[in-house]
């Protein structure tokens, strides 16, 4: 079995959740595959017809994996219904690497959105530094952004 290859984030717009990762995150759509084959949504669970299209990132050098958003429509899937702001069971984060996490969190501070933790510095057991901070993105996602310190 090979390392994880590419997280899959289903998104109610896929132009919308674009444009935040690529203004967040600096990511680069390098691919947009929209299927004719009507058994494609068969794969992610909906019913057989539904219009399925996804957009494939890349990030820097040192981005490990790729980041695909999925639009589904016709019809659209059922929203995750969530009981308070935190982590739930099952439930799946997207963790990136960044110099400096309180950029990011000016950027989202600036386009009023939501932040579940703001930045803080955290121990690791081992003794290591990190300052992180979590927030939900596109599609309700969990992110996790993390700056390491060095040691």
């Amino acid at each position: 079995m090979s390392p994880i290859v590419s997280t899959a984030v289903f998104v109610a717009d896929l132009e919308s959740a674009t444009r935040f990762f690529v203004e967040i995150f600096a990511l680069e759509p390098i691919r947009t595959v929209e299927y004719d084959d009507p058994d494609a949504a068969l794969f992610l669970g909906s019913p057989r017809g539904a219009k399925v299209r996804y957009r494939l990132f890349r990030g820097s050098a040192d981005f490990v994996g790729m980041l695909s958003l999925f639009e589904i429509t016709n019809p659209a899937p059922a929203e995750v219904i969530r009981s308070g702001e935190g982590a739930h069971l099952g439930e799946c984060c997207l963790v990136f690497r960044c110099a400096d996490v309180d950029r990011v969190h000016a950027q989202l501070i600036e386009r009023a959105h939501p932040v579940l933790c703001p930045p803080r510095d955290l121990t690791n057991p081992d003794g290591s530094r990190n300052r992180e901070m979590t927030f939900r993105g596109p599609g309700g996602v969990l992110i996790n952004v993390m700056q390491k310190y060095e040691r």
